[in-house]
Protein backbone atom coordinates (compact mmCIF):
# COMPACT_ATOMS: atom_id res chain seq x y z
CA UNK A 1 0.00 0.00 0.00
CA UNK A 2 1.34 3.07 -1.10
CA UNK A 3 0.57 6.23 1.14
CA UNK A 4 0.57 9.60 -0.13
CA UNK A 5 2.52 12.98 1.51
CA UNK A 6 0.22 15.03 3.47
CA UNK A 7 -0.71 18.02 2.02
CA UNK A 8 -2.33 21.12 3.42
CA UNK A 9 -5.69 22.52 1.76
CA UNK A 10 -3.81 26.04 2.48
CA UNK A 11 -2.31 28.29 -0.25
CA UNK A 12 1.31 29.05 0.90
CA UNK A 13 2.23 32.73 1.66
CA UNK A 14 3.02 34.63 -0.70
CA UNK A 15 5.01 38.09 -0.26
CA UNK A 16 1.45 39.74 -1.22
CA UNK A 17 0.12 38.68 1.86
CA UNK A 18 0.77 39.90 5.46
CA UNK A 19 0.99 38.00 8.23
CA UNK A 20 -2.53 38.76 10.53
CA UNK A 21 -1.52 40.21 14.10
CA UNK A 22 -2.83 38.56 16.98
CA UNK A 23 -5.40 41.18 17.27
CA UNK A 24 -7.17 40.91 13.89
CA UNK A 25 -7.11 37.10 14.28
CA UNK A 26 -9.16 37.08 17.52
CA UNK A 27 -11.48 39.56 15.89
CA UNK A 28 -11.65 37.49 12.80
CA UNK A 29 -12.01 34.24 15.47
CA UNK A 30 -15.10 36.30 17.32
CA UNK A 31 -17.00 38.02 14.73
CA UNK A 32 -17.36 34.67 12.77
CA UNK A 33 -17.66 32.65 15.94
CA UNK A 34 -21.28 30.46 16.13
CA UNK A 35 -22.68 31.69 19.44
CA UNK A 36 -22.12 35.32 17.94
CA UNK A 37 -24.00 34.58 15.68
CA UNK A 38 -26.34 32.95 17.42
CA UNK A 39 -26.49 35.72 20.25
CA UNK A 40 -26.79 38.76 17.04
CA UNK A 41 -30.00 36.49 15.55
CA UNK A 42 -31.66 36.44 19.15
CA UNK A 43 -31.20 40.01 19.87
CA UNK A 44 -32.44 40.48 16.25
CA UNK A 45 -35.53 38.29 16.62
CA UNK A 46 -36.49 38.46 20.40
CA UNK A 47 -35.07 41.95 21.95
CA UNK A 48 -35.72 44.13 18.20
CA UNK A 49 -38.60 42.67 17.37
CA UNK A 50 -41.12 45.79 16.94
CA UNK A 51 -43.81 43.66 18.74
CA UNK A 52 -41.70 43.57 21.69
CA UNK A 53 -40.55 47.08 22.02
CA UNK A 54 -43.10 48.83 23.59
CA UNK A 55 -43.05 46.75 26.43
CA UNK A 56 -39.05 46.31 26.63
CA UNK A 57 -39.18 50.34 26.66
CA UNK A 58 -41.88 50.44 29.58
CA UNK A 59 -40.05 47.70 31.79
CA UNK A 60 -36.94 49.86 31.49
CA UNK A 61 -38.64 53.04 32.53
CA UNK A 62 -39.92 50.82 35.63
CA UNK A 63 -37.18 49.85 36.47
CA UNK A 64 -35.17 52.85 36.25
CA UNK A 65 -37.98 54.76 37.60
CA UNK A 66 -40.03 53.04 40.08
CA UNK A 67 -43.23 54.39 41.00
CA UNK A 68 -42.98 57.08 37.89
CA UNK A 69 -40.78 59.32 39.78
CA UNK A 70 -37.12 60.21 39.80
CA UNK A 71 -35.32 59.30 42.74
CA UNK A 72 -35.21 61.85 45.48
CA UNK A 73 -32.49 64.27 45.40
CA UNK A 74 -29.46 63.51 47.60
CA UNK A 75 -28.84 65.14 50.90
CA UNK A 76 -25.74 67.31 51.41
CA UNK A 77 -23.10 66.62 53.73
CA UNK A 78 -22.53 68.54 56.65
CA UNK A 79 -18.86 70.64 56.73
CA UNK A 80 -17.29 67.92 59.04
CA UNK A 81 -18.88 65.18 56.39
CA UNK A 82 -17.03 66.85 53.58
CA UNK A 83 -13.80 67.02 55.44
CA UNK A 84 -14.16 63.55 56.42
CA UNK A 85 -14.83 62.26 52.69
CA UNK A 86 -12.39 64.75 51.55
CA UNK A 87 -9.83 62.67 53.71
CA UNK A 88 -11.09 59.24 52.86
CA UNK A 89 -10.49 60.10 48.97
CA UNK A 90 -6.76 61.63 49.49
CA UNK A 91 -5.72 58.48 51.51
CA UNK A 92 -7.55 56.14 48.74
CA UNK A 93 -5.38 58.32 46.65
CA UNK A 94 -2.31 57.95 48.52
CA UNK A 95 -2.43 54.28 48.99
CA UNK A 96 -2.35 53.81 44.66
CA UNK A 97 0.78 55.70 44.28
CA UNK A 98 4.29 53.62 45.97
CA UNK A 99 5.67 54.42 48.84
CA UNK A 100 9.17 55.55 46.74
CA UNK A 101 7.08 58.24 44.54
CA UNK A 102 4.86 59.34 47.59
CA UNK A 103 8.09 60.14 49.28
CA UNK A 104 9.65 61.86 46.00
CA UNK A 105 6.14 64.13 45.19
CA UNK A 106 4.45 65.02 48.42
CA UNK A 107 7.53 65.15 51.17
CA UNK A 108 7.90 61.92 53.99
CA UNK A 109 4.95 61.42 56.39
CA UNK A 110 1.20 60.67 55.87
CA UNK A 111 -0.43 63.54 57.56
CA UNK A 112 2.05 65.82 55.45
CA UNK A 113 1.00 63.47 51.87
CA UNK A 114 -2.54 63.84 52.82
CA UNK A 115 -2.83 67.30 52.87
CA UNK A 116 -0.76 67.83 49.94
CA UNK A 117 -3.29 65.38 47.80
CA UNK A 118 -6.38 67.19 49.86
CA UNK A 119 -4.72 70.65 48.30
CA UNK A 120 -4.96 69.19 44.65
CA UNK A 121 -7.97 67.97 45.31
CA UNK A 122 -9.38 71.80 46.30
CA UNK A 123 -9.64 72.29 42.69
CA UNK A 124 -12.48 70.40 42.16
CA UNK A 125 -14.44 72.39 44.55
CA UNK A 126 -14.40 75.20 42.32
CA UNK A 127 -17.98 75.20 41.05
CA UNK A 128 -16.66 76.99 37.50
CA UNK A 129 -13.64 74.59 36.95
CA UNK A 130 -16.24 71.62 37.57
CA UNK A 131 -18.23 73.51 34.73
CA UNK A 132 -16.06 73.43 32.26
CA UNK A 133 -14.78 69.60 33.35
CA UNK A 134 -17.97 68.77 32.23
CA UNK A 135 -18.21 70.80 29.22
CA UNK A 136 -14.95 69.12 28.09
CA UNK A 137 -16.01 65.50 29.08
CA UNK A 138 -19.34 65.58 27.32
CA UNK A 139 -17.84 67.19 24.31
CA UNK A 140 -15.63 64.32 24.13
CA UNK A 141 -18.32 62.04 24.40
CA UNK A 142 -19.88 63.80 21.67
CA UNK A 143 -17.10 63.77 19.35
CA UNK A 144 -16.53 60.10 19.86
CA UNK A 145 -19.67 59.47 18.90
CA UNK A 146 -19.90 61.70 16.14
CA UNK A 147 -17.06 62.43 14.32
CA UNK A 148 -18.21 64.95 12.53
CA UNK A 149 -18.88 67.50 15.29
CA UNK A 150 -14.91 68.00 16.05
CA UNK A 151 -14.97 68.98 12.29
CA UNK A 152 -17.02 71.03 11.26
CA UNK A 153 -19.38 73.44 13.86
CA UNK A 154 -23.32 73.42 14.26
CA UNK A 155 -23.93 75.71 12.12
CA UNK A 156 -22.18 74.16 8.64
CA UNK A 157 -23.65 70.62 9.80
CA UNK A 158 -27.10 72.22 10.34
CA UNK A 159 -26.56 73.75 6.63
CA UNK A 160 -25.45 70.72 5.35
CA UNK A 161 -28.55 68.89 6.38
CA UNK A 162 -31.16 71.59 5.17
CA UNK A 163 -29.66 71.57 2.04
Amino acid sequence: MHVLPFRSSRRPPSHKTRPQTLKEMIIKLLINHPSIRILSHAIQTHILDPKRIPTLLRTTRAALFPSNTLAPPRIIPSSGEQLLIRRRCAETLLSLIPAKARDVYFGSGEEKQASEIEELLDCFGDVYCNKHLMYGVVELILVRLIPEIGEKNVEELLGERLN
